[in-house]
């Protein structure tokens, strides 16, 4: 899933968690800044009345990642630091021009075409703050030439990507950074080939044991198994081999 976290710097009263189900707005909550989440059925499968979510168990789970999120979002944002954060959030937005431009320039404007309904994402004009920006407004009023046709694709503007890190992980990257002379312990490392040693051969207890002692003396008259040759003849004894031909492979039999 992904969450997309921002301030509304013009209405800093309106804020809220919006969660979606096929581009519907199911569920609506006060988180402090504004998250915005498109939840698919596979995820989470809204109710007949689409009010809210079957499984409330996960819903929570839901909430809870988006908190987590959210509080990440909050300490990347720095909200607390900047002056008049916190303290003034409750209050209306200046109207006079000089804050005026400079929050349309942080921000810009994004704006819905009446004919297409498609989004276009506006950089700052000196006549928004003198003629303003009309109610029916289309692509065609577009001041940039790309864009001024229903036929273009929509515009949006390019929001930055962020990463939610556990609290073990930033424990872990603070306390090393503090600590440079010590490090990570890393798990041991396996054994090279070498030093691997050999399983144990597992033996059948139904093999019966014998005694060596009990074994027979080899007689010495017993014969040495001939080594096999690379030749298919068979030699006989009377005859010596080189009178035989190496090529041939017929049977020689004694005279």
């Amino acid at each position: 899933l992904d969450f997309y976290f921002g301030l509304n710097i013009h209405h800093r009263d309106r804020y809220g968690c919006m969660v979606y189900n096929n581009g519907r707005l199911i569920r609506m909550k006060y988180l402090g800044v504004v998250a915005v989440v498109d939840v698919p059925y596979s995820v989470l499968e809204p109710t007949h009345n689409k009010q809210s979510f079957e499984n409330k168990r996960e819903y929570m789970n839901l909430l809870k990642a988006i908190n987590d999120h959210m509080v990440q979002y909050w300490t990347d944002v720095a909200i607390g630091a900047m002056p008049g954060g916190v303290g003034a959030w409750d209050a209306t937005a200046s109207d006079e021009v000089e804050f005026v431009r400079k929050r349309l320039i942080s921000v810009g404007l994004s704006i819905q075409c009446d004919m297409c309904l498609k989004w276009r994402h506006l950089d700052y004009d000196r006549s928004f703050l003198t003629a303003g920006i009309p109610k029916d407004w289309c692509c065609v009023m577009h001041p940039n030439a790309l864009f001024n046709y229903c036929s273009k694709l929509e515009e949006l503007p390019k929001i930055p990507e962020g990463h939610h890190y556990r609290n073990s992980q930033i424990f872990s990257l603070c306390y090393y950074r503090s600590n440079p002379k010590r490090k990570p312990v890393k798990s041991p490392s396996p054994p090279a080939a070498h030093q691997r040693s050999l399983p144990a051969r597992r033996t059948s207890a139904r093999k019966s044991y014998k005694d060596p002692s009990d074994s027979e003396p080899e007689s010495e008259s017993t014969p040495e198994p001939i080594p096999r040759s690379a030749s298919r003849r068979r030699i006989s004894a009377a005859e010596p081999e080189e009178d035989l031909p190496r090529t041939s492979q017929s049977r020689v039999s004694p005279s």
